[in-house]
């Protein structure tokens, strides 16, 4: 399986031209941190679902909010649980990184047979340790768009590199951070947007059972699509 990201933008950039596609964009938020609850109350008031890659050592200081994160209906995945360099670990340091965290995962969710999905922190990876974690049965998702929230820039830096970016289109995976200072404040900017443009936000999860429909019925969309008008 290729890395979810580019797999996932590769289709949608064949189907994008047909307008009863809905245009479909993912919010992501990367880490755990004392920002994670504004973040959420900002999604609330804005009634969009996202997706958070947690690492397993933010979750163990507070498990109560990723209960209510995902109680909220958003969804919770696995970002390791040190972010460490994952070039740097051994196999079985790898390994035990994902499954410390997904442990955790599953006490929130509940739901041990659910499907896993993983992101490499700081993106981190080469073809070794990619097949090593879809061999244990975790789909690594990247980003295509970086926010760059992380470097403590403000909510209008955010939106900027959201909205002008060349990879904003159907299919991206937007990546943010519950460490941003700025990033909550920044939602009440980039959602609207996000909203004026035609993007309807998406969980991971619904992102990839698109690929699976899509592959199916990718044989019937023309190689150069015209719009009906």
């Amino acid at each position: 399986m290729k890395i979810f990201s580019k797999h996932l933008c590769h289709i949608f950039k064949r189907i994008n031209h047909h307008s009863y596609f809905t245009k479909k964009i993912a919010l992501t938020f990367d880490d755990g941190h004392k920002y994670a609850p504004l973040i959420l109350e900002k999604l609330e008031q804005h009634g969009e679902k996202a997706t958070f890659f947690l690492c397993g050592s933010y979750m163990e200081e507070n498990i109560s909010i990723y209960q209510k994160i995902f109680k909220s209906g958003h969804e919770i995945e696995n970002h390791s649980y040190n972010h460490p360099n994952m070039l740097e670990l051994s196999e079985p340091e790898i390994l035990d990184e994902l499954s410390k965290t997904q442990e955790l995962i599953e006490q929130v969710t509940g739901d041990s047979n659910r499907l896993k999905f993983f992101r490499f922190p700081y993106g981190r990876r080469n073809k070794e340790i990619t097949l090593l974690i879809e061999n244990h049965g975790y789909i690594p998702v990247k980003w295509t768009i970086d926010s760059r929230d992380w470097t403590g820039i403000n909510a209008e830096d955010i939106y900027n590199n959201i909205l002008k970016s060349n990879n904003l289109s159907n299919g991206a995976i937007i990546l943010m951070h519950t460490s941003g200072t700025h990033t909550a404040e920044a939602l009440d900017l980039i959602i609207p947007a996000l909203k004026q443009k035609g993007y309807k936000l998406m969980l991971i999860s619904d992102l990839y059972q698109s690929i699976r429909r899509y592959k199916k019925n990718l044989k019937k969309i023309p190689a150069n699509p015209t719009n009906s008008g």
